[in-house]
């Protein structure tokens, strides 16, 4: 029986794929299997590190990527549990073979819109030819719990890059991954604070019924952290402590523990060290 010209054509472009992405990461082709979740390839990433007059290649950061032929948008309605639950940044790339190019996009928002609206009922990827849609707008309501998420473009590799291109173009790709990454990490600890943007310096905060559980114990780690880096401040001699700074800082302490009476060890025992430093100062 002859075989069909389409099927080789997707195997075709899923070697290409895989080729343009070796050059900068190792690339693992999961298992075919009945149900197609919508991931080609998982990806780490890796930085060329030379010692001695060799090259070493460093696995840093990793995703999953779906490859397409074609298409400015993907149902991926089939998908929303696989991604709901996916812990890897998700990227789409579309596939040219006569131009011998693979086009990156990605799916950073899908962890903003799962924290915001929950499990959808219908689910599609807009491929974004820029990034430059504000903080607020990186989804569309198409109603009855539909949603068009904005899938900006990330990077566009080519057979004939140069190993200074594939080294540019690999760092915007793990940039762009490890930012998704700790969005993903802000969904899963229930924080729901956000880095996004362009260049994902945007902070975008949610509240909700997992933030409102964790929100009080995250204030006062942060604040035993101001206290950490004010003591170590106070250590080094090329820096200047702002005493000012202190006191607003030890004030906030002071009324949280005439509130509560019981704050955690590690917040009591820095900002008493700090407390006992001023007095001294």
């Amino acid at each position: 029986m002859p075989h069909l010209a389409v099927m080789r054509r997707g195997w075709q472009n899923e070697h290409l794929a895989a080729f343009m992405l070796s050059r900068m990461a190792f690339v693992a082709h999961p298992a075919k299997i009945g149900d197609d979740v919508g991931t080609d390839f998982f990806c780490t990433l890796f930085e060329v590190l030379t010692q001695e007059g060799n090259d070493y290649l460093v696995p840093r950061t990793s995703f999953a990527i779906q490859i397409k032929s074609s298409g400015t948008t993907i149902d991926a309605t089939k998908q929303i549990e696989y991604l709901v639950r996916l812990e890897l940044p998700f990227f789409v790339g579309i596939i040219d073979q006569e131009q011998s190019t693979l086009t990156i996009y990605s799916a950073e928002y899908l962890p903003v819109l799962f924290s915001y609206k929950g499990i959808p009922k219908s689910l599609t990827l807009e491929l974004y030819p820029n990034h430059n849609f504000g903080p607020d707008s990186y989804f569309v309501d198409m109603g009855d719990n539909s949603y068009k998420l904005k899938c900006p473009i990330v990077s566009t590799l080519s057979v004939t890059m140069s190993l200074q291109t594939v080294a540019e173009e690999s760092r915007r790709l793990r940039e762009v991954a490890s930012r998704i990454h700790g969005n993903i990490a802000a969904r899963t600890s229930g924080e729901y604070v956000f880095n996004v943007g362009a260049d994902g310096q945007t902070p975008l905060i949610m509240a909700g019924p997992g933030s409102v559980q964790v929100f009080r114990e995250n204030f006062k780690k942060r604040l035993a952290e101001a206290f950490f880096n004010l003591i170590w401040i106070a250590d080094n001699p090329n820096l200047r402590l702002d005493i000012d700074e202190c006191r607003l800082y030890v004030q906030i302490y002071d009324n949280m523990r005439r509130r509560e009476n019981n704050l955690p060890p590690y917040l009591v025992h820095v900002a008493e060290e700090l407390k006992r430093r001023l007095i001294s100062t």
